[in-house]
C-alpha cells in the first residue's frame, strides 16, 4: 500500500513540474486625484494638486489635463515604485468650473483610465471693513 502511495505522488508531482506555468495577468495601472476632491469650491489663488498612481511593475509618470489641456506630465524619479504620490501646482485663470483629470503610465508604457474630479474656481476677495463713526 505505502509503495502504491508513493508511487501516485511520485507520479502527481511530475505532471505537476510538466505544467506550463503561465503568469497571472497583472493589473492595469491606476491613478487617482487625492486633492482636490471632487465638488470642491476653490478660490480664485494657486493650488497644489495632489496624485497618486500604483501598477506591479512600477509607475514612469503620470499626466495632470485641466478641461482638456495637458497641465502637466510629470515623471517619477524612481519609476521603481509601485506606489507613487506626486504633486502638482496649478493657478486657475479664471473663475469657472474646471474638470482635472490624470492619469497614469506604467514602465511598459500602458495607461490607467482617468481619474477625474470636478470643481469650481470662485473669486473670492476679502471684503474691505467699512468704519463708520
Amino acid at each position: 500500500m505505502t509503495r502504491k502511495l508513493i508511487f501516485l505522488f511520485l507520479i502527481a508531482m511530475m505532471m505537476l513540474t510538466a505544467c506550463d506555468k503561465s503568469v497571472a495577468p497583472r493589473g492595469n495601472p491606476q491613478a487617482w486625484i487625492d486633492d482636490p476632491l471632487d465638488g470642491m469650491s476653490l478660490p480664485l489663488q494657486p493650488y497644489l494638486i495632489t496624485l497618486h498612481g500604483s501598477d506591479p511593475l512600477g509607475i514612469s509618470l503620470m499626466e495632470v489635463t485641466i478641461n482638456g489641456a495637458v497641465l502637466a506630465t510629470i515623471t517619477n524619479p524612481d519609476p521603481a515604485q509601485l506606489l507613487v504620490h506626486l504633486t502638482q501646482q496649478w493657478e486657475p485663470a479664471a473663475p469657472g468650473r474646471y474638470v482635472i483629470r490624470a492619469r497614469a503610465q506604467d514602465i511598459s508604457g500602458a495607461w490607467s483610465a482617468e481619474d477625474l474630479v470636478t470643481v469650481v474656481v470662485e473669486d473670492i476677495s476679502t471684503p474691505t471693513p467699512i468704519i463708520t463713526v
